[in-house]
């Protein structure tokens, strides 16, 4: 038994010792940031990278190589358009499916923000639109395997948010609303995409979730429409009050 325990003891205070090296490396970044110093914040993000790489920490490498197209934009466009280039080697050298998914959701925000104030992407604007647009619909390809993912496993790229509980903290709510809030998808997809996901937490049996999605839709359906007439006669309000 005490054997056991040293062990476990071992693998605690090395696990300790790991997590304590990531966090002095984010704060040297975050300093770097707050000082205006792009290069030493790049330093930081590329030791990071290279250590989540061996350890084979993909929620790290992802937030790390996400910054260093950030702070290498911040130098030189080009430096941004090259970190891209790693992202989608990475993405097609991935064999993990939640992997793919947070891959191909990161590339989509980048390509979306490609001509954005740092313009790193090409001038075809809307090719980097459909690019975008590609990639938030293929994060979303496998449902089942997002629903079961959770967003603590992932904490260095998230902060859960106040409706995550609603969800059971789960990775495919996260990827759902950012799809959703980008342009690049029309209103008709995002109708489907919406039922796609309500169909999965109502199959799961997630009121909570199964709730706020209706209600999506309906707010979706009724957006810029006033009631008119008494409240009790309209029929959106007859629609809340199924839910």
């Amino acid at each position: 038994m005490r054997r056991i325990y040293t062990l476990l003891t071992g693998a605690a205070l090395a696990l300790a010792g790991q997590a304590q090296s990531y966090d002095d490396l984010w704060k040297q970044a975050r300093e770097a940031d707050k000082k205006d110093l792009p290069q030493t914040a790049l330093k930081a993000t590329t030791q990071i990278r290279d250590k989540a790489t061996a350890e084979q920490d993909k929620a790290q490498l992802l937030k790390a190589m996400l910054l260093m197209h950030q702070y290498g934009g911040d130098i030189a466009p080009d430096s941004a358009r090259v970190m891209v280039e790693r992202m989608e080697q990475a993405l097609a050298h991935e064999t993990d499916s939640v992997g793919k998914a947070l891959w191909r959701a990161a590339l989509g925000q980048l390509y979306e923000g490609a001509d954005g104030y740092r313009r790193w992407g090409s001038e075809d604007y809307e090719g980097n639109e459909q690019k975008a647009h590609d990639y938030f619909t293929s994060s979303l390809d496998q449902l089942e395997l997002l629903g079961k993912a959770r967003v603590k496993d992932y904490l260095p790229l998230f902060t859960p948010g106040a409706e995550s509980r609603h969800y059971d903290d789960d990775l495919l709510h996260v990827l759902y609303r950012t799809a959703m809030d980008s342009r690049t998808l029309k209103t008709t997809e995002k109708q489907v995409l919406r039922q796609r996901v309500l169909a999965y937490y109502q199959a799961q049996g997630n009121q909570a979730a199964t709730l706020l999605l209706n209600l999506e839709a309906l707010e979706a359906e009724r957006s810029g429409r006033r009631i008119k007439g008494r409240l009790e006669e309209c029929a959106y309000f007859g629609q809340l009050q199924k839910l």
